[in-house]
């Protein structure tokens, strides 16, 4: 008689505890695919800030070609212009006037 009360008892606690492990088992699983799924979005958005960042430098890039482009002309505009007024002046002397 002792013996059939105390087994259902001790049956509902090997239960309990069975399904605590259980459940701990499944949070632990669930917190890992959330950590997991939480790195991923972290990754994607640096991926993301990463592919801005590189756009920009392109952009920068392209500028400072076209400024160089035009710094470039310049300077021969203001060569060829120097060797105009260098030859002006020597047919002037050679003129005499």
């Amino acid at each position: 008689m002792f013996l059939r009360r105390r087994f259902p008892h001790a049956l509902s606690i090997v239960m309990i505890i069975g399904g605590l492990f259980i459940s701990l088992f499944i949070l632990r699983k669930m917190k890992y695919l959330y950590d997991s799924n939480q790195k991923y979005h972290r990754l994607e958005s640096y991926k993301q800030y990463m592919e801005e960042i590189s756009d920009y430098m392109h952009h920068v890039e392209v500028s400072a070609n076209k400024s160089a482009n035009n710094l470039h002309r310049l300077n021969s505009g203001l060569q060829r212009q120097q060797q105009q007024l260098v030859i002006g002046m020597s047919t002037d002397k050679s003129t005499g006037r």
